[in-house]
């Protein structure tokens, strides 16, 4: 019975240390990347390395390996000991405040350009109450992509998620050359009710792909499939096409 005892702790140690888990944790920020490794919810490894702003994997891979090496594991070892990566970054927020991002293009349902101009009047976060309302003193932030270079498609696909007006192909080539005549790096979608039915985002972003495939392209339904513009009521927008 000793024996049997010790032996089924020494199992019990050994698949322990096999399976010893790792939570990472990555910032990458403009200048530094800083990760951050806890095992097993006690030790806890701390590293920095240089961002590679030409390609931010680079140095998100490299903080990765240093981790390893404060283990004292191998990065394959380690890695197949990770249970979970947490990774937030600043280069998307400093590309936004210092507008030194890619030069964009959007593309949205016919009728709806305006919409990003007007924004929402509902802004206000650290403002005093009073401020809030006064609307006609309210400074609206530049928009990130200029009003030149969104495009209209006809197309209208309702709060359903029905089609009520197929993505008009012709119309969506035309919308697309015009903004790579006007030099743009890279093509935002962003069509109504698109996130109960991304039917014509995905052919819009096939139809990028296949006129300019060195352009990068999102769609806002592969990005976030939420709605946070519209209303659930049918006729709140009319249809224009």
């Amino acid at each position: 019975m000793g024996v049997g005892f010790d032996l089924e702790l020494d199992w019990k140690k050994e698949t322990v240390m096999e399976t010893k888990a790792f939570w990472i944790g990555i910032d990458t920020g403009g200048t530094f990347t800083d990760a951050i490794a806890i095992e097993d919810g006690e030790k806890i490894y701390v590293t920095k390395t240089p961002s590679t702003p030409h390609d931010l994997s680079i140095g998100v891979m490299k903080a990765i390996e240093l981790l390893a090496e404060s283990a004292g594991m191998s990065m394959e070892s380690f890695l197949s000991r990770v249970q979970k990566i947490s990774h937030g970054t600043t280069a998307t927020v400093n590309a936004m405040v210092q507008r030194k991002g890619a030069r964009t293009g959007l593309i949205t349902t016919k009728g709806f350009k305006d919409h990003f101009i007007i924004m929402r009047s509902g802004r206000g976060v650290g403002v005093p109450d009073v401020e809030k309302v006064r609307y006609s003193r309210a400074a609206k932030p530049e928009p990130l992509v200029p009003y030149t270079f969104t495009e209209e498609v006809r197309e209208r696909i309702d709060y359903a998620g029905r089609v009520l007006v197929p993505l008009d192909e012709a119309d969506a080539r035309r919308a697309i050359q015009s903004l790579l005549d006007m030099g743009v790096e890279a093509i935002a979608i962003f069509l109504l009710w698109s996130f109960r039915n991304p039917v014509h985002e995905a052919r819009l972003r096939d139809l990028v792909h296949e006129m300019a495939p060195s352009v990068s392209v999102t769609a806002g339904s592969d990005l976030a499939a939420e709605g946070l513009v519209l209303e659930r009521e049918e006729s709140f927008w009319p249809i224009r096409s």
